[in-house]
């Protein structure tokens, strides 16, 4: 995991997504015409992660909506479908998270387990802004018993539900 600095909003990080995944826009705009309001639920999810958040230099976000479509291609039609593409979607970008802990110099530390979006964190203090830019933001494991991959995926969950 590392960072870039990055000033898209959700709306762009979904039309990125769009542009590098045209072989999954099919099952993606399927799901959107079916449910509106997953377009929504998606913002969210973006803007709770950022685009900042990288792994193997892909964004956290991009890497959860491939997975989740991906999983979604393989189901067939049914009522569970939807359900299993969110719990794809929060898996991985929970699993990602869920034990670590990304902090700055001043030893100011963010966790996806205590809800604030990360770009919030990130602007609490304009400082961080110019941490990110200059790589010197950190991150340290903290595993505990009272944070989980579940704990963090129905987080992320009730935060997409919120939205819409």
């Amino acid at each position: 995991m590392h960072f870039k600095p990055s000033h898209r909003s959700a709306q762009k990080m979904l039309n990125h997504w769009q542009l590098n995944h045209p072989n999954q826009l099919f099952i993606f705009n399927q799901l959107c015409f079916s449910l509106p309001e997953v377009t929504d639920q998606l913002k969210c999810f973006a803007d709770f992660l950022s685009d900042s958040i990288r792994i193997h230099d892909v964004s956290l976000f991009e890497l959860s909506l491939t997975q989740a479509i991906s999983r979604l291609e393989t189901l067939s039609q049914g009522k569970h479908r939807v359900e299993d593409f969110f719990e794809s979607l929060t898996f991985v970008a929970a699993n990602a998270l869920y034990s670590v802990a990304i902090g700055d110099p001043d030893e100011y530390y963010w966790k996806v387990s205590d809800g604030v979006y990360f770009t919030d964190w990130l602007v609490k203090n304009p400082k961080r802004l110019h941490y990110l830019k200059h790589n010197q933001l950190k991150i340290r494991r903290c595993l505990s018993d009272k944070q989980s991959v579940r704990r963090v995926q129905q987080m992320l969950k009730d935060k997409m539900l919120l939205a819409s």
